[in-house]
């Protein structure tokens, strides 16, 4: 009995945040026109329709399906028959011959709280004359427990939408293993219209950038936390090979910011949107970047900084400048190494005889780094002076997160080489 009102209130708490978090994405959202409350317009009947699955990207869609997984998959927690009864499709019910009794015989038994991630997610248009889509979603599900790792299960799932009824249903997985189908065109479903029962109704969400941002950055510090294989993998291949050369050295980096990353949020951000990818420039409180590609909804690849990897536009920017602004600038990149814990790319920036003489070897570099600098920088410009080609800046450098006692003055000297290149090295008053 204790276990049961456990359980019961623990989903108690998870409707109420659930809920709270669709107020805040609908009171954040613009007005949405009325005609948006269905996850699809009519097409006309001259329109060619293409009935395969495609990649979802319209994002109110994706989310809007994936918290009606999170609805069928708590209720399957409280087992609470009957309103599974009510979500799942009749197309299932018929070919299982499923009742209210024999339920659980074909529901997979769920005895924790669930945190549902979709991977990919598919749709597909019935027909020309009726509003109902299939969606396929193939994610993973894991146990919620913030102190101890929990392993990731696959998860497949359809979900049916009636978006003129505003109804759903669902169809488990073991529909789609019974019925063999490797390949998603082949699934085959009734096409009928969903009935409305009391159960199975859906609010359409509007989902605006700032939401989105903060969906992304939330999914990327999910994987750092408990999928750093994922979160590695989200790189995009030519930085993460640059900046961390393998999985081993980014495993390192995250286990020295890990009891940082819950605490990360996005401070501000500027969106491109391109033909193949729409990009995310984000900053946070730190002023650390996150630089997401998204392909699809939630298929994305990111970059950490703005200097692993030089745009094209840092380079015209920094040949037309002059050599101040391109010592200012190189001592920019080299405090966004410093903030970004990227202490192998800062000590390889610094002149050979400098770093050798002063620290002998990187690991020296970052201990001294540590004890020394604080760990979240602001920056300030002071004199300048040019002395036969070696250029001397004076800083003052801040710490953001408000310790006085951390901010320190330092003198950097800077060569400036052919291209972007420059070597450096520092003093500390």
């Amino acid at each position: 009995m204790k276990r049961v009102i456990g359980i019961l209130l623990i989903i108690t708490i998870i409707i109420i945040i659930t809920l709270i978090l669709m107020i805040l994405i609908l009171n954040s959202s613009k007005t949405v026109e009325e005609e948006s409350y269905k996850m699809y317009e009519h097409n006309d009947n001259n329109t060619t329709i293409d009935y395969n699955f495609k990649e979802v990207t319209n994002r109110d869609d994706y989310f809007v399906i994936s918290s009606i997984v999170d609805e069928y998959l708590s209720n399957i927690l409280i087992e609470d028959k009957s309103v599974i009864y009510n979500m799942i499709d009749k197309q299932y019910i018929d070919k299982y011959k499923i009742s209210t009794e024999n339920i659980n015989d074909y529901i997979d038994s769920i005895d924790a709280v669930q945190i549902f991630k979709a991977k990919k997610m598919y749709v597909r248009k019935q027909d020309t004359n009726k509003n109902v889509y299939d969606y396929f979603v193939y994610g993973t599900i894991r146990e919620d427990d913030r102190f101890i790792r929990k392993e990731e299960k696959n998860f497949k799932i359809i979900v049916k939408i009636d978006s003129d009824n505003t109804t759903f249903s669902i169809i488990p997985q073991k529909y789609i293993d019974d019925n063999k189908y490797n390949d998603i065109n082949n699934i085959q479903l009734e096409n009928e219209t969903i009935k409305e029962n009391t159960d199975n109704l859906y609010r359409p969400l509007s989902i605006d950038d700032k939401v989105m941002v903060n969906l992304l950055f939330s999914d990327y510090k999910d994987n750092m936390l408990y999928n750093s294989e994922q979160a590695y993998n989200n790189l995009s291949e030519k930085y993460r090979e640059i900046r961390f050369g393998g999985i081993e050295t980014y495993n390192k980096y995250i286990e020295g910011i890990k009891e940082e990353i819950s605490e990360l949020f996005i401070n501000k951000f500027s969106i491109n949107k391109y033909d193949d990818y729409t990009e995310y420039i984000c900053i946070d409180q730190y002023n650390n970047y996150y630089i997401f590609k998204e392909t699809a909804v939630m298929q994305y690849t990111l970059q950490l900084d703005t200097y692993t990897i030089e745009s094209e536009k840092f380079i015209q920017e920094y040949n037309a400048s002059d050599d101040r602004e391109k010592t200012m600038m190189n001592i920019d990149k080299w405090i966004k190494m410093l903030n970004n814990r990227d202490y192998i790319a800062a000590y390889n920036v610094l002149d050979k005889t400098f770093r050798e003489n002063t620290f002998g070897s990187e690991e020296k570099f970052e201990q001294y780094m540590k004890s020394n600098f604080p760990l979240h920088y602001g920056i300030t410009f002071d004199e300048y002076s040019d002395e036969t080609g070696v250029n001397v800046q004076k800083i003052k450098l801040k710490d953001i997160t408000g310790n006085e006692t951390n901010n320190i003055n330092v003198d950097i000297i800077i060569k400036l080489n052919s291209n972007t290149d420059f070597v450096m090295s520092f003093n500390i008053e």
